[in-house]
């Protein structure tokens, strides 16, 4: 088991992990019971169905990565603040 370069955070190193993006996951036991830790701790057991939503207001703009951000002034002032 690899626990203690996942907690560290450099399990991506290790044969056989990779990293996938998804907005939802489906995670199933290969057999017997499999205990469910999340962030430390025991939320029950699998299969467990995990779902990321991203609030409209927290998305950026679907053209901010092209387009940089205007630059903003104070009030009475003629300097980029």
């Amino acid at each position: 088991m690899h626990f203690p370069k996942l907690y560290k955070g450099t399990h991506l190193a290790v044969p056989n992990i990779s990293v996938r993006r998804a907005a939802r996951v489906e995670i199933s036991p290969l057999g017997g019971e499999v205990l469910l830790d999340v962030d430390g701790e025991q939320l029950g057991v699998l299969p467990a169905t995990f779902t990321v939503r991203v609030e409209p207001a927290l998305r950026p703009p679907p053209d901010s990565a092209a387009t940089p951000a205007p630059a903003r002034h104070r009030r009475g002032s003629s300097h980029p603040g």
